[in-house]
């Protein structure tokens, strides 16, 4: 068994973490795959899939570093917890995902920062529509009240004071 973690949180510092749980069994790995987002979302995305070994090879050669099952299970755990304080629902698919982990104990001697700057901290993704956005937006005034979290939109995306949301293209 081994764990190991996208190198582009550590790289690039952006809050996002894409955390694989592979296990290897007869001639395929089973790897789970979670996207967590350190800053407000928790798990944005996960799955569970069937690699051969080249593919687990060519995955794991993709700039990861290693990390203890334990400790991925740990911050996994509480970026689904802090998330949860702030409104936001773990992925669709997170407790499928999660089922890789149903043997291993977290790590409890680590511990991780969510948030940026001691707030929650939105960053809008490429593929985040306008009204996504203003839903996320609304659950953090909602659950840490407004100036208490901080966001960055896309370009093009303006706050209409008039009609008090975010606004603007789809094509951003």
């Amino acid at each position: 068994m081994s764990g190991f973690v996208h190198e582009s949180f550590i790289q690039y510092d952006d809050g996002l973490m894409t955390i694989f749980l592979a296990r290897k069994k007869e001639s395929f790995y089973t790897v789970s795959v979670i996207l967590v987002d350190l800053y407000c979302l928790g798990a944005k995305n996960a799955f569970l899939s069937k690699v051969n070994e080249m593919e687990y090879h060519e995955m794991k050669a993709r700039k990861t570093h290693d990390i203890s099952p334990g400790q991925a299970k740990k911050v996994i755990l509480d970026s689904v917890e802090y998330a949860d304080n702030l409104g936001f629902k773990a992925h669709k698919n997170f407790k499928k995902a999660m089922k890789a982990y149903d043997d291993i104990d977290e790590d409890k001697e680590c511990e991780f920062e969510f948030g940026k700057n001691g707030k929650p901290y939105f960053f809008a993704g490429p593929f985040d529509s306008p009204e996504k956005c203003q839903k996320i937006i609304n659950t953090l005034e909602k659950s840490c009240g407004k100036d208490n979290y901080s966001c960055v939109m896309p370009f093009g995306m303006e706050f209409d004071e008039n009609e008090g949301r975010y606004e603007g293209s789809e094509d951003f």
